[in-house]
């Protein structure tokens, strides 16, 4: 996975995309929209994940070098309990290179990665060349966790702690059972 960063990061296919004019990403609001394809050719739409745990784990450039232990890791911690897809900001490629670009991420990694070369996911999620970005999506598609750091074992925990919660609950019956909890007594 790391080895599939760095030559993208070497061959300078990879631009950071700065927040402005973004769409907003905010804890406790529905998750950007996205709809892109991975180097395999499928299709990855947020409609179509809901019900699911997801974590996107976006980088640029520069942050894709450090974006190897999130996705190891929660791989290893969660197996197909939740779905990892990392997001990569490719742009500068014209469109009769793009399946190059795909070749060669597919020979690089069999994780999926959606690219992104029109840059608007990539401004949606926040991507920047410090860090990568890690968010976390509940089955309803409400964000419950925002990490803009390299790996570590502080934020880690923080996105474990918000993915077992995700885990535990379905999101949009804890709001039933909510508004149900406060009708039970009444008359």
């Amino acid at each position: 996975m790391i080895n599939f960063f760095l030559s993208l990061v070497l061959s300078g296919l990879l631009f950071c995309t700065h927040s402005l004019g973004a769409q907003s990403l905010e804890t406790n609001k529905p998750a950007p929209h996205f709809s892109l394809t991975d180097q395999f050719g499928k299709i990855w739409n947020l409609d179509d994940l809901k019900g699911e745990v997801l974590v996107v784990v976006a980088a640029s450039r520069q942050s894709g070098r450090t974006i190897g232990p999130w996705v190891d890791n929660l791989k290893k911690d969660y197996g197909s309990r939740i779905r990892v897809l990392s997001l990569v900001h490719i742009t500068g490629v014209p469109s009769f290179a793009r399946g190059i670009v795909r070749s060669k991420i597919r020979k690089e990694t069999s994780d999926t990665v959606m690219i992104d070369f029109s840059g608007v996911t990539a401004k949606n999620y926040q991507v920047c060349n410090d860090h990568p970005v890690v968010v976390v999506i509940g089955r309803n598609s409400i964000v419950h966790n925002i990490q803009k750091t390299e790996y570590n074992t502080k934020a880690y925990k923080s996105v474990r702690e918000f993915i077992d919660n995700a885990l535990k609950h379905n999101d949009s019956s804890d709001r039933n059972s909510n508004n149900n909890a406060k009708t039970k007594g009444e008359p």
